[in-house]
């Protein structure tokens, strides 16, 4: 056995070599270093196309998205006015903010390389800090790559033939399935409710019924609208005007939704069962109203809950003014309006039919 190991001796002088080849080292940002085509590197966005939904920063595992307020962009219909900042302190470019983004807005770039000692730097605003990265766009949403559904489940209707046999309603409604499915589209960014005139809870009821809760979103609707039935038939759905899946699809169908919840309790004292509603003790005070339309049932409608005793005189043999007078019946059928008028006097509204104020009554 060998005490000397000639072998072992000489290789490590082979590495000699390597001092006569030139180095492999890049130095950046003098020569610069091209990422590949689908590379997640920092974040663009396209501050105008951009709504300030917020479904990035829903969607973010690392809450490394915040959503607030930039110099030069002003919320309205349909815009939040607010837009992404990006932390990357949290974030692990994993790409979902952009997968989800209705518009389409945000992408991520080519860019990976900041260095700073100030901490500050790392919460960034894409598109504002590097409007030049427009250019550098790699990963970026379509309509076939995006996590979003854009296309709505069809309202079924009834057939032509059949429509001109009577005035039954033409809107069939969807059935569970059908109404599961397209409440399920709905990104819950809320700039819906904004729109509404009445401000409904529209993200929360249409969460409920996505989640199977349909009598958690019958008592949501009646929380700030006692006729939404009426709502779910016939609304002019600004909501939908301004829907964030609009942008790139079809708008989530709100109002339909909205007609799915309200039919379920199919009866004035399933409603009231389910609403529950809370009802002050009486206070002593007397409220006439003048007119049973929807005006003067919804003011009846909170000023019973407050404890007051309300009473309607209205000129005609039915409650609902002209949304039953004026609306034809294959949209808004009578035992729909009838049923939501039923709720309201179950709760201590007075309604005094055929009573026109000045005629058959004194104003005083």
């Amino acid at each position: 056995m060998s005490f000397f190991d000639l072998k072992g001796t000489i290789k490590p002088l082979t590495s000699l070599k390597q001092f006569g080849k030139h180095p492999h080292t890049l130095r950046y940002p003098e020569v610069p270093v091209e990422a590949a085509d689908r590379y997640r590197g920092f974040h663009f966005n396209e501050i105008e196309e951009c709504i300030g939904c917020g479904n990035c920063s829903t969607i973010c595992m690392n809450e490394s998205i915040d959503m607030i307020p930039i110099e030069g962009v002003e919320g309205s219909k349909g815009d939040s006015g607010l837009r992404p900042r990006i932390d990357y302190g949290r974030c692990c470019y994993c790409g979902l903010c952009v997968d989800v983004c209705p518009t389409g807005s945000l992408s991520l770039t080519k860019d990976y390389i900041h260095v700073s000692e100030d901490p500050d730097t790392f919460l960034f605003l894409p598109g504002v800090e590097n409007p030049d990265a427009k250019d550098r766009k790699t990963y970026i949403s379509t309509k076939e790559t995006s996590l979003n559904d854009w296309a709505r489940i069809p309202m079924p209707e009834l057939e032509g033939k059949e429509r001109v046999k009577s005035f039954a309603e033409v809107v069939l409604g969807y059935n569970e399935e059908q109404a599961r499915q397209e409440a399920e589209r709905c990104i819950s960014c809320g700039i819906c409710t904004e729109v509404c005139p009445d401000h409904m809870h529209i993200p929360e009821y249409i969460n409920a019924i996505a989640s199977g809760n349909d009598e958690d979103a019958v008592r949501i609707i009646y929380d700030n609208n006692p006729l939404p039935e009426l709502c779910g038939k016939v609304c002019t759905r600004r909501c939908e005007d301004v829907c964030a899946i609009a942008t790139r699809g079809e708008p989530v169908a709100i109002r339909w939704l909205k007609r799915y919840a309200t039919e379920t309790a199919d009866a004035s004292d399933v409603i009231k069962d389910i609403v529950n509603p809370e009802i002050r003790e009486p206070n002593g005070k007397k409220v006439g109203i003048i007119g049973a339309g929807p005006s003067g049932l919804t003011a009846a409608y909170y000023l019973a809950l407050r404890g007051f005793d309300v009473t309607i005189y209205e000129a005609n043999e039915k409650a609902g003014g002209m949304t039953m007078y004026g609306i034809p019946k294959y949209r808004l059928p009578l035992d729909s309006i009838q049923k939501q008028v039923d709720y309201i006097m179950s709760i201590g509204v007075n309604i005094h039919f055929n009573t026109k104020v000045g005629k058959d009554i004194s104003f005083k």
